[in-house]
């Protein structure tokens, strides 16, 4: 059956309407349902069309003008747009993708953070258990003083005795006061060493946490310009660094960091990390590269405070380790990342 002249008019004003329906529904966000609305302006578009009358129909001359000047452009708006809303479906299904992953790894963070909270609260509650042990062992200084002081009695009524009697007496309060006094010792020395180790390991999850947050920016950068292969380079290189930051951080705060052996392992593993770092894609972008140093330097600082605060230590003098990574560190802070400086970056702001 042939299309008449009322019916290609009532198409313009359908395609118009599902156009304007199309693009009200892509603005909320509901891109599946405007893409429909779109293919079935389209479909109706070829049904009528292709039902037109030969050139013998008295509206022929009309009606082809009508199809040529407006709904043929109309139905060419629809195909672009279609395509359009395809592709900004899938920027935003990519963007929501870029998203997810940061909150999951805030929540990660967040775990581990608590991970460490509960290490510190494990920590507490032994130091208390320690001051409990203090407190009894005064209760029994107590106890043995009002023995003594019952024996002193004894010896005023038995005068051969006295001497000896007071002497096992000044003794026992010396010995007493001496465990007394190591104790305390004790708790003090590990309420000091769970401070600062907790102190030192948020400044390092805290370092890797803002140089994560710099590698998602790079993230959505790299697909925001898909023919960017730099782009994707320089995201590469920051998401490999950034894995093996997290591996150094985890893998050092999870065993003793006052330890000898576990400081030249970091100082040893740190130095790899600057040499990798130096040779990746990363070191020829200067915002990203400064943004890594920084958190270089922020986990760098974290290790001096915990090697440079160590009580247990027999002697003053500075320990090697803590000297090649301060040598490290100020090696970053003037931009030399090695004994031989790093070749210059270029001077622009921003990845192109």
């Amino acid at each position: 059956m042939t299309t008449t002249l009322k019916e290609l008019q009532e198409l313009e004003k359908t395609m118009a309407s599902k156009r304007s329906e199309a693009v009200m529904l892509k603005n909320t966000g509901q891109f599946a349902e405007a893409i429909q609305v779109l293919q079935e302006a389209q479909m109706a578009y070829h049904n009528k069309v292709g039902q037109l009358p030969g050139v013998s129909h008295k509206d022929y001359t009309t009606m082809k003008a009508l199809k040529d000047d407006k709904l043929r452009p109309a139905f060419e708006q629809l195909q672009e747009l279609e395509t359009r809303f395809k592709e900004e479906q899938q920027q935003k299904a990519k963007q929501e993708e870029v998203q997810r992953k940061k909150l999951e790894e805030k929540q990660r963070q967040e775990e581990e953070k608590k991970r460490h909270a509960e290490e510190q609260e494990k920590q507490r509650k032994i130091e208390e258990e320690q001051k409990k042990a203090v407190e009894e062992k005064k209760e029994t200084v107590e106890e043995k003083k009002e023995t003594a002081e019952e024996k002193k009695e004894t010896a005023e009524e038995k005068k051969e005795t006295v001497g000896e009697k007071k002497e096992t007496v000044g003794e026992k309060k010396k010995e007493a006061k001496k465990e007394t006094a190591e104790e305390e010792k004790k708790q003090r020395q590990a309420e000091e060493k769970g401070k600062k180790i907790a102190i030192a390991a948020d400044k390092m999850l805290d370092a890797v946490a803002s140089f994560s947050a710099t590698v998602d920016e790079l993230a959505t950068q790299a697909q925001q310009d898909k023919g960017s292969s730099r782009k994707r380079d320089i995201h590469k290189a920051a998401e490999e660094l950034l894995g093996a930051l997290k591996g150094l951080a985890n893998d050092y705060l999870s065993n003793d960091p006052l330890n000898n052996d576990n400081q030249i392992k970091f100082k040893n593993e740190f130095s790899k990390l600057v040499d990798n770092a130096q040779k990746s894609a990363l070191a020829q972008e200067p915002t990203v590269w400064a943004a890594f140093k920084s958190c270089l330097k922020s986990i760098a600082n974290a290790f001096i405070s915990l090697g440079t605060s160590n009580k247990e230590r027999f002697y003053n003098t500075e320990p090697k380790v803590i000297t090649e990574l301060k040598e490290m560190r100020d090696q970053l802070a003037k931009g030399d990342l090695t004994e031989e400086a790093a070749p210059e970056a270029p001077k622009y702001s921003g990845i192109q």
